[in-house]
């Protein structure tokens, strides 16, 4: 059941982070959208501390995208 629950967090996240790109129609806004829900996400992978402040500090869509295939990579908790 853990590895649907990682496919589905994946799935919802990355259709998120599109839908923004398309409704701002920019990538830079839906970075900062993204890194609101990131903020609460973000605990559920362990080891997940050093990749939260680069997230944070993450400014073009190029480094969120990044950051965020390392964190998929983590055990969720």
């Amino acid at each position: 059941m853990p590895s649907r629950t990682f496919a589905c967090a994946r799935c919802y996240l990355d259709d998120l982070y599109h839908g923004y790109t398309e409704l701002f129609g920019s990538a830079g806004c839906a970075v900062s959208r993204m890194k609101a829900h990131w903020f609460y996400l973000i605990h559920r992978f362990a080891g997940s501390e050093k990749l939260e402040k680069q997230l944070r500090k993450a400014r073009e869509p190029w480094e969120y995208e990044v950051l965020v295939n390392q964190i998929f990579t983590l055990p969720m908790l």
